[in-house]
């Protein structure tokens, strides 16, 4: 990439080059300084965004803390439903904290997931609250909580489900009321309305085979967001070039900045 290329003319180009003999919808989009630009299919095409709804869930953490709603030490169990068993190691809880930097210890995925989820088209979508809950005191923590990374889909998820549950609401209004209004991400969402429903990338496998979305229940805050280019874009901008502080997402800022910040160095 020459820095004298024109960011139009470097996105249309990356664009070509990644749809080329591929199915299904390629849409890029990329920001530099006060520009940006968008290449591909419909930018109002709305696609999966997997696990950067972690990134997500980390800024709803990062709202909630600086409005002073939670701390980041909180224990996970105190902001989960009464009574909910989280397992502990060497006399450390799971804290919210380690949930965001995934260093609780957990594993990857939620104990009974496998090998069931294995074989099946929506693997996810079983893993509502009382089935997260009932595998949490039969799991084993790899390492002491905060001191070790393991990546854990089952930590992210269980951070947005202590969140929601915490604030009286279910994930995705929780995204929308932190996050989403603030920086007027229009098109970013867990559940979709029929409209944008019609506007969803369809999902392609290895072989090029059309498949279904994956519906991933109260484990949406690991991987279960929508959205499309030009809002994730206005995402990036605000963790590049945070908002000043008399916009109107002043309030985000100190959030974004905690999430910038290092807590775990690597």
């Amino acid at each position: 990439m020459r820095h004298s290329d024109s960011l139009d003319e470097l996105v249309r180009r990356t664009a070509h080059a990644l749809s080329a003999k591929r199915r299904g919808a390629v849409v890029v989009g990329a920001i530099r300084g006060d520009d940006s630009a968008v290449h591909g299919a419909d930018p109002a095409t709305l696609f999966e965004i997997g696990s950067v709804s972690k990134t997500f869930t980390s800024l709803a953490l990062a709202t909630l803390v600086t409005q002073e709603q939670v701390s980041l030490q909180a224990p996970l169990y105190k902001l989960l439903p009464h009574g909910a068993a989280v397992p502990g190691r060497s006399g450390e809880p799971i804290r919210l904290q380690h949930l965001a930097c995934h260093t609780s210890g957990l594993p990857k995925l939620p104990r009974g997931l496998m090998p069931r989820g294995l074989f099946s088209k929506d693997p996810y979508a079983g893993c509502t609250t009382p089935f997260l809950l009932d595998g949490l005191p039969r799991t084993r923590l790899r390492s002491t909580p905060g001191t070790r990374f393991h990546y854990s889909n089952l930590g992210a998820g269980l951070l947005g489900l202590a969140l929601a549950h915490h604030t009286g609401q279910d994930y995705d209004t929780l995204i929308r009321t932190e996050v989403t209004d603030p920086l007027k991400l229009v098109d970013t969402a867990v559940a979709l309305t029929p409209e944008q429903t019609s506007r969803l990338a369809t999902g392609h496998n290895a072989l090029g085979r059309r498949t279904p979305r994956w519906r991933l229940a109260d484990l949406a805050g690991a991987g279960g967001i929508h959205s499309t280019v030009p809002d994730l874009l206005l995402l990036a901008r605000a963790h590049l070039t945070p908002p000043a502080d008399d916009s109107t997402t002043a309030p985000l800022a100190e959030a974004v900045r905690l999430t910038r910040g290092t807590a775990h160095p690597l």
